[in-house]
């Protein structure tokens, strides 16, 4: 039955080749282009999917309104991670993120490199990053200690293990000196579906002591880190959301808040930050769901119209 079938069809497309050709040539094109549109759109909406405890993860925003402006920004300040913490028992972890640039120092040679990213030990237990070399526990938990990404071990190292060896970062020291790293860690580079991507690690502690200053505990005027919360269960963000305006008045200094201005704090899921969010100092540049929509429209109409078309040549 089968290979009859197969035998009337053959001997079908024999008798016009030309017409034949045009017809599977056009379903073809129209297929692809939807299989294209497909896996595009299929990776747009996999971002940060691949955290086992994405559904868990929130990032702490804030909004401002002055007497000039009113804005979203994607940073808090320093001490929000330890005090959310302390203030709410739905809170499992917390752990911040800084992003920079650096000039990278290996014996003679110099290299220019971004993705630098400060911080915290928790970033292993509330992300689903894992080492391949070094003790996730202790990689981060002293100042100047740096973990490298696979594609930057090569370029620096080669096929030597790095651990153990040095870096000179100048980072974070204003006096042009620099500061020396201790390689404490080796891990697989990160997936391109990810709202933030990066080169190296480096241990918030390092910005802690080469900027004494500047990241203190009671710091909270000072909004130009990213803050992500643990959350114990999923659907404990409406209990925080609920406690946000309390928490500030507990913790935020009056003198902190200029007259006439005013600053709220949000969580946002962090499933939703690279298609839903286009807040101001994004970590990096965000998408953007409208175009999902443009595009889910605009392959079905390109796979209708290769259907249609087809069909009608077939029916003549």
């Amino acid at each position: 039955m089968i290979k009859q079938f197969f035998t009337t069809a053959f001997r079908n497309l024999s008798k016009s080749k030309g017409f034949s050709a045009l017809n599977i040539f056009g379903l073809t094109i129209g297929l692809t282009c939807f299989a294209f549109i497909s896996i595009w759109v299929n990776d747009e909406l996999s971002y940060d999917r691949f955290n086992e405890k994405s559904d868990r993860i929130y990032r702490v925003t804030g909004e401002v309104i002055t007497q000039a402006e009113s804005f979203k920004q994607a940073v808090t300040s320093v001490p929000m991670a330890a005090a959310f913490k302390k203030d709410f028992p739905q809170v499992e972890n917390a752990v911040r993120l800084d992003k920079s640039d650096a000039i990278v120092e290996l014996g003679t040679k110099q290299f220019s490199e971004d993705g630098i990213l400060a911080t915290d030990p928790s970033f292993f237990e509330v992300f689903s990053f894992r080492l391949k070399h070094g003790d996730e526990a202790t990689a981060l938990n002293a100042a100047f200690n740096i973990i490298l990404t696979e594609s930057m071990v090569k370029k620096y190292f080669g096929n030597e293990n790095p651990i153990g060896k040095t870096l000179k970062l100048f980072l974070y020291d204003t006096t042009g000196r620099g500061e020396t790293y201790n390689i404490t860690g080796v891990m697989a580079d990160p997936p391109k579906n990810a709202h933030f991507t990066f080169k190296f690690l480096v241990s918030f502690k390092s910005m802690e002591a080469a900027n004494p200053w500047s990241l203190t505990p009671d710091g909270w005027d000072n909004s130009s880190y990213y803050t992500y919360l643990l959350l114990k269960n999923k659907n404990d963000n409406q209990k925080l959301e609920a406690g946000l305006e309390s928490f500030l008045t507990r913790n935020v200094p009056q003198n902190n808040r200029a007259p006439g201005n005013s600053f709220f704090l949000h969580l946002q899921p962090l499933t939703d930050i690279h298609l839903k969010s286009n807040l101001r100092y994004e970590i990096e540049a965000t998408g953007n769901m409208n175009n999902i929509y443009i595009f889910i429209t605009i392959g079905l109409f390109i796979l209708l119209i290769a259907a249609i078309n087809y069909m009608n040549l077939a029916t003549a």
